[in-house]
């Protein structure tokens, strides 16, 4: 009989052949004929720890099984055992970019690492007496791994608890499968000390993905409810469709609702997500949602969800969700942020101050008043107060009472603006003030001593004329309203009173 191996890979292997490789260990760890194991598994672990200590993998072989399903022989092969066939190892052969005639598989080209090792452990059942070994091959004729690359081997490779414990919290964190076994490299301190590879990472993540494929849906919404028995203020809703398909899904946590009652209007607008991409799965809702839109998908499910999340804030005006993406906010963005300034105690004033070394004098630098405190130089200073009174007078909002806060006394003028100019101009105005009196202050508090308190005009002036000039591009913003007169109209009054009172008290007014 001819063979078509060559004689390295035949049955017999001579002794003499300089590509034998013998490995050495100690006897202990060395399987023998005759060794009798109680269980099958025993056996492969034996024999699995013995090929860890010579450097070489294993993989189970052939099986003989009794009518009732009994393991009777059991062959464990090296690795290398064997050959790729002819047609995998053919130039000719089709690459994994290819398919077969049938168009439907694919063939996948691989690595050949077969050089038809002999080695192997046969093990038969003897009865009760367990599993015995009937036959032992040590001779390889490839050489053994060294220590360095034996951690790399697919035996001593295992996703457990703790690395598939470790995949979740970066997939919860949003990190990639990558960058996750790269994070755990450095926990560890080295490769050799993962205890798996990089494929075996995103072997997991792929068979986690299809564990939960056609469940994805129901594991949000039961973390829905689980949210929403831990945090009572916690609301949600989602709708399906004809097939039972998760269509809509609407969530509002309590900082979202602390926020509405704080800033008004504007909850938060973000189309991409946080990912700079368009026609994403998830969408933020700006503004109000009108009951007779049903523009961009929003259904009713979203409508009656969001007023019932924010049922305890009055809504002030409302932007057509059709225009959301020329939506822009009315308030000025200095504004905006001194506004959460405010909000949130950040302006360095006295009371807000701790710090030993950044103290601030304790005095109002506008009346010399001891009181420096915020809601006095900005909004209770006699040399302030005028303008608040006289805003209130043009625009039919509220006065500063005794004991107001600077944040309640906004929040009041928030709550008067509608949807006409006038009302816009509520919502505008008492911020654009506010921070203008502010620049005054911080620029007297922290070195210019030359600002005076006239310049606080040309700053009201300035931002008021721009935002009128910014608002009557929106047309979209207000129904049934002239923008041109009533816009001048509002701007002179808001001009003339910031020049009548700068006049009543000495200043020097350029009209």
């Amino acid at each position: 009989m001819i063979h078509l191996s060559p004689p390295l890979f035949s049955e017999e292997i001579s002794f003499f052949d300089p590509n034998i490789c013998i490995p050495e260990c100690p006897t202990a760890s060395k399987p023998k004929v005759g060794m009798v194991f109680e269980k099958l598994e025993d056996g492969i672990s034996f024999y699995k720890n013995y090929a860890l200590l010579e450097g070489f993998d294993i993989r189970l072989g052939t099986s003989t099984k009794s009518p009732d399903g009994v393991n009777v022989w059991k062959y464990i092969l090296c690795s290398r055992e064997g050959h790729k066939h002819a047609a995998q190892l053919s130039s000719n052969a089709p690459n994994k970019a290819e398919t077969t005639p049938n168009g439907k598989n694919r063939i996948r080209r691989r690595v050949p690492n077969r050089t038809g090792c002999r080695a192997r452990v046969i093990f038969r059942l003897c009865g009760s007496v367990g599993y015995k070994i009937t036959s032992f091959e040590e001779r390889h004729n490839h050489p053994m791994l060294s220590s360095f690359s034996r951690p790399f081997l697919k035996i001593n490779r295992n996703v457990d608890i703790g690395h598939q414990k470790f995949m979740l919290n970066c997939a919860k964190a949003n990190i990639g499968t990558m960058k996750s076994f790269r994070l755990f490299k450095e926990s560890v301190g080295g490769y050799n000390n993962i205890g798996t590879t990089a494929i075996d990472f995103k072997n997991f993540k792929r068979d986690l993905k299809a564990y939960v494929a056609g469940g994805d849906a129901q594991m949000i919404i039961d973390k829905m409810f689980r949210r929403q028995e831990t945090c009572p203020t916690f609301r949600f809703a989602y709708d399906v469709d004809e097939t039972d398909q998760l269509t809509r899904l609407f969530w509002c946590d309590p900082v979202a609702r602390k926020n509405r009652a704080l800033f008004g209007d504007v909850l938060s607008f973000d189309a991409t997500y946080e990912t700079n991409r368009i026609n994403s799965i998830a969408e933020e809702l700006l503004g109000d949602i009108t009951p007779e839109q049903d523009d961009d998908g929003y259904s009713e499910v979203v409508k009656i969800s969001f007023k019932e999340a924010y049922n305890h804030c009055r809504p002030h005006y409302s932007i057509s969700l059709s225009d959301k993406h020329n939506w822009d906010n009315l308030q000025p963005i200095k504004s905006q942020l001194f506004l959460w300034k405010v909000n949130y105690k950040l302006l360095p004033f006295p009371e807000n101050i701790t710090h030993i070394y950044n103290s601030l004098p304790y005095q109002c630098p506008n009346c010399l008043k001891d009181d420096g405190s915020m809601d006095h130089c900005l909004l209770h200073c006699p040399m302030i107060h005028g303008f608040w009174n006289e805003l209130a007078l043009i625009l039919d909002g509220p006065t500063p009472t005794e004991g107001i806060t600077l944040q309640q006394h906004i929040l009041e003028w928030n709550m008067r603006s509608s949807n006409s100019f006038k009302g816009k101009l509520r919502l505008i105005a008492p911020g654009i003030i506010a921070w203008s009196i502010w620049k005054n202050y911080a620029s007297n508090i922290f070195g210019n001593q030359k600002e005076r308190i006239s310049n606080i005009k040309h700053t009201i002036q300035y931002n008021i004329y721009l935002w009128c000039w910014k608002f009557r591009r929106k047309k979209w913003m207000i129904k049934d309203t002239n923008l041109t007169d009533e816009g001048l109209q509002y701007f002179a009054l808001t001009g003339n009173f910031i020049c009548n009172y700068f006049a009543e008290i000495g200043e020097e007014v350029d009209v």
